[in-house]
């Protein structure tokens, strides 16, 4: 009995490491420290990068190629390894299109790509990145679903509701959010976590690139909305446990995804 109870206990107890990066080093320096992030990573159920950390959001070959090479070495690095790992975003080639691409590795296997939908006008995105899919859950265990969302889709509200919907018990945003707006990013963690009853993780970048300057504030949020893990401007590898109970909880004493998912329906059908 102590064995199974134990069990379960660690099904629920979930360790997840938030990986901030700091833009400005040479990408030969990032890939080194976040490969061996990932070979560190080992007591983690789940591990995630930012967005676009590697080579910022250059779509030139030499910057693809980079990123196809990182994919692999961290595809070698990740093959003995339990770890979930969101590889925060890459530029991804396919055809004529290039994506804004969330990777998700497993024992050396990539177990699900999220491309980004919602792309941001004001730096360019659409200028040089294709339209990706809408965020899906993905099982990653036995008891465990999560989704991806990416940086500017984290002011998309019905994004992590149909997620929370859907299953999914953490939601992961990469992100490059830039300092004059460190305050909205802190408050829609949190407003993303309370409403879909959540975990959100937030995994941002620092330092300053040509154009724009970063704080971090990369951040594990829990369900009511409570800070577990903050970081502001220092890059590195930082680590919290989760209690997945607190999203059952949650929802059975304020039911809203229950809600959402019987009468909130019809209200889905006016989008």
């Amino acid at each position: 009995m102590l064995r199974m109870l134990t069990k379960i206990k660690r099904m629920y107890k979930k360790k997840i490491g938030i990986y901030q990066v700091e833009v400005e080093k040479e990408p030969s320096q990032k890939v080194e420290s976040a490969l061996e992030a990932i070979r560190d990573s080992k007591d983690l159920d789940l591990l995630c990068f930012p967005e676009m950390w590697l080579t910022g959001f250059m779509v030139d070959d030499g910057s693809i190629n980079i990123a196809q090479e990182f994919l692999r070495m961290a595809l070698e690095a990740s093959t003995n390894l339990k770890t979930t790992i969101i590889l925060g975003t890459l530029p991804e080639r396919n055809g004529e299109n290039i994506y804004n691409t969330a990777f998700v590795l497993k024992e050396g296997k990539v177990i699900g790509k999220r491309r980004k939908y919602f792309l941001f006008e004001p730096m360019g995105e659409k200028k040089f990145y294709s339209t990706g899919n809408l965020p899906e859950a993905l099982t990653v265990d036995d008891n465990l679903s999560v989704g991806v969302i990416i940086c500017y889709e984290l002011r998309f509200p019905e994004l992590t509701k149909l997620l929370a919907i859907k299953g999914c018990s953490i939601i992961f945003c990469p992100a490059q959010w830039p300092k004059e707006r460190e305050e909205h990013w802190r408050t829609l963690l949190r407003a993303r976590a309370i409403e879909s009853q959540i975990f959100m993780v937030g995994v941002n970048v620092v330092g300053k690139n040509k154009k724009f300057a970063f704080n971090g504030y990369s951040a594990i949020i829990d369900p009511y909305g409570n800070v577990i893990l903050e970081i502001s401007k220092t890059s590195g590898l930082y680590k919290a446990t989760i209690d997945l109970k607190e999203v059952e909880a949650y929802r059975s004493d304020v039911p809203t995804i229950r809600d959402s998912q019987r009468e909130g329906m019809n209200l889905w059908k006016v989008f």
